[in-house]
């Protein structure tokens, strides 16, 4: 999961979702950090990250925004589940998508408001995606 280390509201996210992550099952990345990675680094190349939250799986697909969210709740504990049924349902994915769209403009409002949190670097900073290179 790649997140905007300058955004105060980005650091508490990644902060409540490492704790909740008690499998391990999440690398989270500052996209920042990403030029340090050649085989990250290219398949980034031309993104916006700033822009939304961005998921890169082991085999290099992509999900941003509301899908990204999809991704990452079917990898934490209970999570797969409410994943699934959000994706299935037209409706419940729309809804999610205008959410995310919602909580994205009141980052700053939200960082304002006190949702802040450390700057986390993952315990083995020097991992790469298993891409062919």
């Amino acid at each position: 999961m790649l997140f905007d280390v300058t955004c105060p509201f980005c650091r508490w996210t990644a902060a409540r979702l490492r704790r909740w992550d008690r499998d391990g099952n999440l690398r989270l990345r500052p996209f920042q950090d990403t030029k340090a990675q050649p085989a990250l680094a290219r398949l980034l190349s031309g993104r916006s990250l700033g822009s939304a939250l961005h998921v890169v799986d082991d085999a290099g697909r992509f999900a941003t925004a509301g899908d990204a969210v999809l991704a990452v709740t079917s990898l934490l504990p209970g999570g797969r589940a409410v994943a699934q049924m959000v994706a299935s349902v037209p409706a419940s994915r729309l809804a999610l998508g205008l959410a995310y769209r919602l909580v994205e403009r009141l980052r700053p409002w939200l960082a304002a408001a006190g949702f802040d949190g450390p700057v986390i670097r993952e315990r083995n900073a020097a991992f790469d995606l298993p891409l062919g290179s």
